[in-house]
């Protein structure tokens, strides 16, 4: 369904024509259903999927939108697969490139711009890292892709021991940009985590405003809020770097806390490390995915 002020417009298509023979073979293990979509007089609309189950969406780019449980942003086409992929191959790379929040001048990097990170390219890009460690005398592998929405458990996996075996560490680093700048990062441990990963730091209004209005509801405290991809836990401690304003509130006075929109509950988190640097990032460090409420003290009701 589409929905538009909760009105419905337009017709979905479901099923293969002749036009989707290259993507049918090339991603047959996993492909479940396509829909195309004919609409009129629509803007800013979401898409629901009522009649299908937990199946990954796709958009016509090949671009992560989430799960058929939600609803995702409009397009023409949607791909339904049973399980995460990489469709990235529908689009092609960025050229864009921008500064990561403090970055680390002691080890090896390489980077990518991709939406789902398949085990093939993160080996890759681990053994470029590899190279450059060693040229600079680093242990740390160190791998920052842009823009990314998933990692799998394997993928992560993969990675840790390519790195071990050149006696090594390795250090995942995700970015999230917007217009060039860099406005999330997503640091980890690959070697510490069974989990799959869902990426993405955002701190737009378009992924917060919905809990910002909540919270300065319902409690008297200035607060910012982040939204992590990831919900519930990364399995292992990550750290989150956002660019966020928080003048208002001193780190001395901080409190974090993770909420879960799906049970409407909120949990201080602990052993932060919280800090500002001197480009405008708030740093921490947390176990916890969801949306992150930055408050000048302990949440008190309005």
């Amino acid at each position: 369904r589409l929905y538009s002020s909760k009105k419905y417009f337009g017709k979905a298509e479901v099923g293969f024509t002749n036009d989707d023979n290259e993507i049918v073979d090339k991603y047959y293990d996993n492909l479940v259903e396509i829909i195309r979509l004919t609409t009129t007089n629509l803007s800013s609309n979401k898409v629901s999927f009522e009649d299908y189950d937990s199946l990954h969406v796709y958009n016509a780019k090949g671009d992560y939108l989430g799960t058929t449980n939600n609803t995702v942003a409009y397009s023409d086409i949607y791909y339904l697969t049973d399980k995460k992929i990489n469709m990235g191959g529908l689009n092609e790379a960025s050229s864009s490139s921008s500064e990561a929040p403090a970055p680390s001048t002691s080890t090896g990097s390489s980077t990518t711009n991709t939406t789902v990170i398949d085990e093939d390219t993160l080996v890759d890009l681990t053994k470029t890292a590899i190279s450059t460690a060693k040229s600079s005398g680093s242990k740390t592998a160190s791998v920052r892709v842009k823009d990314a929405a998933y990692v799998s458990a394997d993928a992560l996996k993969a990675m840790a021991s390519t790195a071990k075996a050149s006696g090594m560490t390795a250090q995942l680093n995700a970015d999230t940009t917007s217009g060039g700048t860099t406005t999330g990062r997503l640091t980890l441990d690959p070697s510490k985590t069974a989990n799959d990963i869902d990426l993405g730091v955002y701190v737009d209004s378009s992924h917060t405003s919905s809990v910002q209005s909540k919270f300065d509801k319902w409690f008297s405290n200035d607060v910012v809020v982040i939204a992590l991809e990831q919900q519930g836990s990364y399995g292992t401690t990550v750290t989150v770097s956002a660019l966020v304003n928080v003048s208002d509130i001193s780190t001395s006075n901080m409190k974090l806390y993770s909420y879960d929109t799906n049970s409407n509950k909120y949990k201080e988190l602990t052993n932060t490390g919280v800090k500002t640097d001197s480009n405008g990032y708030l740093q921490f460090k947390t176990t916890d995915g969801n949306y992150i409420i930055v408050s000048n003290g302990a949440l008190k009701r309005s």
